[in-house]
């Protein structure tokens, strides 16, 4: 793969014609703040939960982009899964600012690579830049999909 290749899969899947037809903001700008934070059952996440989850993760290949390959994530974290209190604090046009910003800024950083970088590791386990670029795209599509199935569960209740 190369650097565009990867480049133009986070510009489709953000907001572009991808083959299946959806986009992060076609997902998320069609909700109110209300329908954003409503948790269909107590035990699954709110899109609101999940968009702040996907922007964390996206933000740890940010990092590693700008040369800060120490820059973590805790699993299972606040960081990771911020807390409901903690979104609805910030609110959703907020949260959907600050994926539309970190979008911005990873397509920025991206098109300053070359298709070397994709090579360079960037942990100890010698994890690859293409290694993460690749997995934050089937995270993204991932949690899209976790996106629909919440909202279809909240349209049946």
């Amino acid at each position: 793969m190369t650097v565009a290749y990867y480049t133009s899969q986070l510009e489709s899947l953000f907001n572009g014609q991808p083959w299946l037809d959806e986009t992060l903001l076609k997902k998320t700008n069609k909700l109110s703040s209300k329908q954003a934070f409503k948790r269909p059952y107590p035990s699954v996440h709110s899109v609101a939960e999940i968009l702040a989850h996907m922007i964390a993760w996206r933000e740890v290949l940010i990092k590693r982009l700008e040369g800060n390959y120490a820059y973590q994530v805790q699993m299972q974290s606040s960081q990771d899964w911020p807390s409901m209190q903690q979104l609805q604090i910030l609110g959703w046009h907020a949260l959907q600012q600050q994926l539309a910003d970190n979008q911005n800024r990873l397509i920025e950083l991206l098109r300053q690579q070359s298709d070397e970088v994709l090579a360079i590791p960037y942990n100890e386990q010698g994890h690859t830049f293409d290694y993460l670029i690749n997995g934050i795209i089937q995270h993204d599509l991932y949690h899209l999909g976790q996106m629909g199935l919440v909202i279809s569960m909240l349209k049946h209740q």
